[in-house]
């Protein structure tokens, strides 16, 4: 219900506040073409020309899309408005790194006593922690410099990638096996699919992902289809 409020309330700013320009004749004859190569080539300047018209070439893409008679401009349309979807997906919601891990007490090299840090068990494939470079049995000593000389440091740890937003870089601090100096690994946090972090422990990862951003997907097609 929050959800479809939130839609609502968007569609009326939309109608009020947005007017689509027409895509340039160039760029559509171009999505039109016979040859592949300029079909490609024009939808990525397209998609930059969306993005540089904000709202209006988006509602400008969308009009295009559903009025259309070519089968291929209409198929391009839909991928550009995906890609536009996705993003505004992750513009929200919490952080996620996708790693399963433990922690353990140990002593770091130039503390003056032992603390607590966070043993990476399993990374996910196709993860961001797996994009930005965490490996399994990695140990994390610190998070953006933060450290933990307490317990409960994976509870801590957890708590703090939650309240983070999608696509905030993150900084870790990371002893690596056969390393003998601390690395520093920058991750751009994805969002979680799911609040319920037992869903994420037993299904594959990727998969709610996906449904996660095509539900999104849906509900927003439609949100565009109202403030047209």
């Amino acid at each position: 219900m929050i959800m479809q409020n939130k839609c609502l309330l968007c569609s009326v700013m939309f109608s009020v506040m947005v007017s689509a320009e027409p895509v340039p004749q160039q760029l559509l004859e171009g999505l039109s073409s016979e040859y592949f190569k300029t079909r490609e080539a024009s939808q990525i300047e397209t998609e930059k020309w969306m993005e540089e018209k904000g709202s209006a070439g988006v509602m400008a893409i969308y009009k295009m899309y559903q009025e259309s008679e070519d089968p291929e401009v209409r198929s391009r349309c839909l991928r550009l408005l995906r890609i536009q979807s996705d993003k505004d997906y992750l513009n929200d919601g919490k952080g996620y790194l996708g790693v399963q891990m433990r922690e353990e007490l140990v002593e770091i090299p130039g503390d003056d006593k032992p603390r607590y840090c966070i043993r990476i068990t399993l990374v996910q494939p196709g993860s961001q922690a797996e994009l930005g470079g965490i490996k399994v049995g990695d140990l994390i000593t610190s998070m953006d410099g933060d450290k933990w000389y307490t317990q409960n440091a994976v509870i801590e740890f957890g708590k703090t990638i939650s309240s983070y937003k999608p696509r905030r870089k993150v900084l870790f601090e990371v002893m690596r096996e056969g390393q003998e100096k601390l690395l520093e690994i920058p991750v751009v946090l994805g969002k979680r699919p799911v609040e319920d972090m037992n869903l994420l422990y037993y299904n594959d990862p990727l998969k709610l992902d996906k449904d996660a951003r095509d539900r999104y997907f849906n509900e927003w097609l439609e949100q565009q289809k109202q403030a047209k």
